[in-house]
This record gives C-alpha cells, structure tokens and sequence, in this order.
C-alpha cells in the first residue's frame, strides 16, 4: 500500500508565488506545503490560514489559533494580524489581506486543473452527489473534491488551492444561505459543467419568495462555461414552470432533466432492495439503460446516483464503467444517514440511531421516513428538530408532516423547539409525542425514554445540532458506526 504525498510550495516557492508574504516568527528553514486548510489538522506540511469556516459570524482569535495549529505540527502560517509571542518553531507569515492570499491561491489551483470542473448545487442532495460524483471519476483518472461539507467561500477556496498538478478532474460543492452566495463561491472556480439537484424550503426565509431562491441557485449555470449542458432536478425545473419559465431558458449548452418521470432525460426506473443492505437501481440515460448495484439503501442515494450517471454520460465516460464504480461507493461526510449500534453502559439494552440532522427540509424528512417504512424494529422513535429557514408559513410545513409520519408507523415522536412540536397538537392521539422546548433538555431527559429494540432517527436543521444527541446516549466505546447489513431487527428476534 503506498500513500500519495506531494509538495504543493517549499518556502522559497511560497515567497516566490506571495512576495509580499513577511516572516514575522520562526526559523530559517520550513517544512514543505502539502495542505491548505483553516482547521487544525494532523496532516505533514499544513499551512495553517484562520478564517471562518461556516455562515456564523465568529470573532475568532488569530493568536490562539495559530499557536496551537503549531504545536500540533503545522509546518507554517499566514495571519493578517499583529500577534506578539508568536511560537518560535515553525514559520509565521505576516501579509495584509489573508482572505486575498487565499483567493490567490485558489486561483493558482483552478489554473493547474488538466481536466474539467464539475461544481454542483441545491437545497439538498449535493453533498451525496458530490460524493458519488468525484468517487465515480476517480476510477477514470486522478480527481479532487470538496471535503468535510465545506461548501462556504472559504471551503469552496480551499479546495481550489489544493488542486495538484497531475490533478485531473475537480467536483465542488456549492452552498448557500444569503442572496449572492452561489455567484460568490462558484466565479472562481469557471466550472465547466453545472449541477442542480432540486430546489426545496431549506434557507427561503432569507430570500423573497420560492422563485428567488431558485433563481439563486440557478445562477451557478450562469458561470459554466457552456461548453456542456447542465444537470436539473425535476423540482427545479418545475418551479420554473411554476414562474415565467424563463430561468432555464437561454442556458448556452442547454441541460437534461434529472428525476423520475418519464419525460426526464435521465430516468431513475426503478429500485429494488437486496439482502444484504444494498440496493440495484435501473436508471435511463436518453435512449440507454444502466443497473448499478449501491452498498447504500436508499432514494436520496439513488437519486444521486442517478445524478453521477448523467454527469457520465456528458463527459462521454462508458456507462458500464461508471455504474460498476458506483457499487464501490463509500459515504463519506458525517450525519447523513449513518447508523450507529449502540449499547448504553450497565444496561442490557440495545438500539439503531440514524443520524441524519445535517439538513432538514419537509422533502428530506419524508424521504427519511419513506426509508425506514418497511421496517420491523420493537419501535420506530423519531426526534424532530425545528426545520428552520422555511418562510412565513414554517408552522404550516412542519404540520404537513403529520400524515408522513403515521404512514411511516412511527411509534413515538420527540420534538425539540417549538416549531416541531406543533406537531403534538395534531398528533398526540394517534402516537406517544414527547415535546422538548430545547436542546439541552432533550439531552437531559431522552435517554431514559428509549428501549431496547428501538430504531431512532435524529432529524433537524444542522442549526439544531440535533445529532449531538446521540452522544449522550453512551459513552463513545459503546457506540460503533455500522458498515455491514446490521438492523436493530436481529437483535429484537434474539430476545423473543
């Protein structure tokens, strides 16, 4: 087994490319580059760069920062600061503007790309398009991704600038919250090809109506270069419909429909599940049919499947190939629908947590419920979070998902804030519904409420932080992320 290390700058290069980089602190001497990031990591040759790294406003403190990054073994840093006492064990560069050193940065990475820039976008569904996506093209060549979820300007940077010379191909992940956002992130990178997966709820109350929201995420196709059509969801092409039907209208390459009816382009036919956990799904692509096998079972899984099969048929890659790499998929961002067994201390219980509280708009919490209805657990426990962002009428949509989760058989609902627990009014006499004002009561009073056998799914806005939940369910040694075809299921048939 061998590990793929390059060198991105010595200091003399880093110099060379930044001359007005200034070292404020340090030796002589630096350890070469291998990582850009604005987290601390472990890994040889960071270049440590503080910043923000989500859509909080965080006053953040450059000195702490970089000292510990230095005392984990960054080989350097760049600050915009005057820090007294700065550490003397590795390089620190004085500059005026550090988000402009990045920039320039990224712009040096999207430069040394040979290949083409696929950058995708949507209210949800663009983290496992993304994952699916880059995996699928790394088995045709060397291809680069977006990590962590790190969707923000920042991230979208980051990114750029780690793009390797033998790089060929890069997928980015786009995110937004306000007005702006998209063109922001995507300009730097010229993608030359677009995906939109849907358009959904998720951030309407920043903006004035559905229809500006889509046109928000429609104008990452603005910045492609054209030279290939786009991949649309069929929600967002329909919300066009639903508009002046003008937003899709004059793209310069065009774009196939992506979804399940059969006037889409690219047609998910059918899915079906097997016996081991996965899934095969039969999907179109124009006038051609494809079955892939999928290690994961579930629509949000095929549907971006579907999604990475039509960015390979634009790329011209062989279909059979691409499916076959799809069944080699592994997920990798965290709190997207990852199981977890566990088996709280001193007692001799058992119990199945899907964690899936990263984004929560009424479409992703049906498809979880859809994903869990043919399901046997001793109980179904679901702990909904507020879906914030909805709009005016966020009362209304999370009372819509009353009928959702009877159909799903849900034994008992736990609510956590007072937009999701409406939900008590409209549902208390048909299951048990436990309603918590906030987090930190749900944390101190949950765990005693489940029972062996229970399958828990956490679901909320990442705003709700939800999934930090199951933490206080046992301590960590009692909690294993599950990789095979495990279900709560067999450990109910062992008790009876």
């Amino acid at each position: 087994m061998t590990t793929e290390r390059r060198i991105m700058w010595t200091k003399e290069e880093l110099l060379r490319d930044f001359p007005e980089l200034v070292q404020v602190s340090g030796p002589a001497h630096m350890q070469p580059i291998e990582e850009v990031n604005n987290q601390i990591t472990t890994t040889p040759g960071l270049l440590f760069i503080p910043g923000v790294t989500n859509r909080k406003v965080m006053k953040i403190d450059q000195e702490k920062l970089i000292q510990r990054a230095l005392f984990e073994g960054a080989a350097a840093a760049i600050t915009d600061k005057d820090i007294p006492d700065l550490p003397s064990y590795a390089p620190v560069f004085r500059c005026d503007d550090r988000n402009e050193i990045l920039r320039r940065m990224a712009q040096l990475g999207r430069a040394r790309l040979k290949g083409q820039c696929v950058a995708i976008t949507g209210s949800y569904g663009k983290t496992t398009t993304c994952e699916l996506a880059s995996q699928m093209q790394g088995f045709f060549g060397p291809t680069a991704t977006t990590t962590h979820n790190r969707n923000h300007t920042h991230g979208v940077a980051m990114t750029l600038a780690m793009v390797a010379p033998h790089t060929r191909d890069l997928v980015l992940e786009i995110g937004m919250f306000n007005p702006g956002d998209v063109l922001q992130r995507a300009r730097p990178a010229a993608p030359d090809i677009g995906i939109l997966t849907t358009v959904a709820d998720s951030h309407l109350g920043n903006f004035e109506d559905q229809q500006a929201l889509l046109r928000e995420k429609a104008s990452l196709l603005d910045v492609c270069s054209g030279a290939h059509p786009a991949l649309i969801g069929r929600a967002a092409l329909d919300l066009d419909q639903e508009g002046d039907g003008t937003v899709f209208s004059s793209l310069p390459g065009g774009y196939l429909s992506v979804g399940r009816e059969a006037r889409d382009d690219i047609q998910l036919l059918e899915m079906t599940d097997l016996d081991n956990g996965a899934m095969r799904i039969t999907v179109r692509v124009l006038e051609e049919t494809i079955e892939a096998i999928l290690p994961v079972n579930s629509i949000a899984v095929a549907m971006s499947a579907t999604f990475a099969l039509g960015l390979a048929h634009i790329k011209g890659l062989p279909l059979a190939d691409a499916a076959r790499a799809l069944s080699c998929y592994r997920q990798v961002a965290v709190q997207r629908g990852s199981r977890y067994r566990i088996s709280p201390t001193r007692e001799k219980i058992t119990y199945e947590v899907i964690e899936d509280a990263q984004n929560a708009t009424p479409p992703t919490v049906r498809a979880l419920l859809g994903s869990v209805a043919g399901r046997h657990p001793r109980r179904k426990v679901l702990v909904l979070g507020d879906m914030l962002d909805l709009g005016e009428d966020e009362i209304a949509k999370h009372l819509d998902l009353a009928p959702d989760i009877e159909k799903a058989g849900i034994d008992m609902l736990v609510t956590v804030g007072p937009l999701a627990g409406e939900l008590k009014s409209v549902l208390s006499k048909q299951i048990k519904v436990v309603d918590y004002e906030d987090l930190e009561t749900a944390k101190k009073k949950l765990r005693p409420l489940l029972k062996h056998g229970d399958l828990v799914l956490l679901k909320g806005t990442g705003y709700m932080k939800i999934d930090t939940l199951r933490k206080t369910f046992s301590i960590p040694d009692r909690q294993h992320l599950i990789r095979s075809a495990w279900q709560i299921e067999e450990e109910v048939r062992k008790k009876t």
